[in-house]
């Protein structure tokens, strides 16, 4: 069976900036979610719906990472990623366009129409790096309402000469200490996947006198980044010191960076510490270790504590 196409034609925006390299979209308006049904006695079915002044409209977009120019779109590119969010929620709230351009024509536009999701805020933003695939990072948006028309242009590079021709040695993974927390050594560590993940749950604030309610972050809010290795040789783990009382869990810094052609990215979760690890080994599979790093993001001006962009 033959597939049509379309993706040539398409075009997305995120505050009135071109996102680059987009590989995907998704869409849903909940109009469900923001009725309340009126019901009263006498009647078994509801007498209608009253709908607030909020539809749930979630966007999610996906991208081949490059050199954080969709990121700083989104309100990503502050001293740390969840900065402008603490700063002003309004502010930090965008409009979202996905728009079709004329059939069979490259770089989006609007001849086909378009759909425009209004007052956007992050709620979680989410990148991957591993062995054999392209680095891509995913961003979901929640807007208060979507409406037809708008038109978003495609950038389209000249040719391929950046991070997302990557290779696995563009790719450098550094883990500040391996202390009594780890299971792997880093004698055998051998990174396959790294994955960041920056939720940014919200909490809808309605006012009286306002259409829309303020999307405020709830807080604490807790950045991960999640390593998946192969290894041999164990460290020298001992958990029994941090539920006795002798220590803290190890708190550093861990970062993933790449660099290819003329771009480059790279994330670093600061003032982290071992979340969860696990081993997997079987009889013909590579051993294998799964290790979360956590933190919990600072304030707008920190720079110890969180997860930032490189």
């Amino acid at each position: 069976m033959a597939t049509r196409v379309i993706s040539q034609q398409k075009g997305v925006s995120v505050g009135g900036v071109p996102l680059e390299n987009v590989i995907s979209v998704s869409c849903d308006a909940d109009i469900a979610a923001a009725g309340t049904d009126v019901r009263i006695f006498g009647s078994l079915a509801r007498l209608g719906v009253n709908y607030s002044s909020d539809i749930p409209c979630t966007v999610s977009i996906g991208w081949l990472l490059w050199n954080g120019v969709n990121e700083g779109a989104c309100g990503l590119g502050g001293v740390h990623m969840a900065s402008e969010f603490l700063a002003d929620p309004v502010l930090s709230e965008k409009t979202v366009i996905v728009s079709s351009g004329a059939e069979g024509a490259d770089g989006g536009g609007g001849a086909l129409g378009g759909l425009t999701f209004n007052n956007c805020a992050v709620s979680n933003y989410s990148a991957t790096f591993a062995v054999g695939e392209l680095p891509s990072a995913e961003c979901e948006l929640v807007g208060s309402s979507v409406e037809s028309g708008g038109a978003a242009a495609a950038v389209i590079p000249n040719n391929v000469d950046g991070v997302y021709a990557l290779k696995p040695q563009d790719v450098v993974v550094a883990i500040g200490t391996f202390g009594g927390d780890m299971f792997m050594s880093p004698t055998t560590f051998c990174a396959q996947s790294v994955s960041v993940d920056l939720p940014l749950a919200r909490e809808n604030v309605e006012c009286l006198g306002s259409a829309t309610p303020l999307k405020y972050v709830q807080f604490p809010v807790t950045a991960t980044l999640t390593v998946s290795a192969n290894t041999q040789a164990y460290g020298s783990i001992d958990l029994s010191t941090i539920t006795d009382g002798t220590r803290q869990p190890l708190v550093g810094e861990v970062s993933v960076s790449c660099a290819s052609g003329t771009g480059s990215i790279g994330f670093a979760l600061k003032g982290a510490s071992v979340a969860s690890q696990s081993l997997s080994i079987g009889l013909d599979d590579a051993e294998t270790i799964e290790t979360v790093f956590e933190a919990q993001v600072g304030g707008k001006d920190s720079t110890t504590n969180g997860l930032y962009l490189t």
